[in-house]
């Protein structure tokens, strides 16, 4: 990999609950770094990586829960190699800056402990607004 280039995949995992009606899926878009001889070679690894991801698994309420590639969002070739601080993603929007900033506790990293007693359809629910 003497030539090789970094890039970031955005994949697109989509959920499906057995015996749901009605419910659209849970989307989960994941950013991920990689390295590849070419551009070729790094979508192919993409969907390696995520296919090596996919799940199957009894929630809480025993349903089957099945976590799938659905393909790439986005891949995109980097200018640096990773380091500390090196931007990986960026996308231009028009939306007021202070709503695209949410409060610290809201963050995923902060969130994922906070719901961690939630199931997915749960969760799903708070992102759509349905909190029971």
């Amino acid at each position: 990999m003497a030539d090789s280039k970094w890039y970031t995949a955005i994949l697109v995992m989509s959920s499906e609950i057995d015996g749901a009606v009605g419910e659209g899926p849970l989307v989960d878009l994941q950013f991920r770094l990689l390295q590849a001889d070419g551009a070729d070679a790094a979508y192919i690894r993409a969907i390696e990586i995520g296919q090596a991801n996919e799940a199957s698994y009894a929630n809480d309420d025993g349903e089957i829960v099945e976590w799938k590639l659905a393909g790439l969002h986005e891949l995109i070739e980097l200018d640096d190699a990773p380091a500390d601080g090196v931007e990986v993603y960026s996308r231009l929007t028009q939306d007021e800056p202070g709503s695209l900033v949410p409060p610290k506790e809201s963050l995923q990293v902060f969130a994922i402990e906070k719901f961690s007693h939630l199931t997915a359809q749960e969760m799903f629910d708070r992102v759509e607004g349905k909190e029971s």
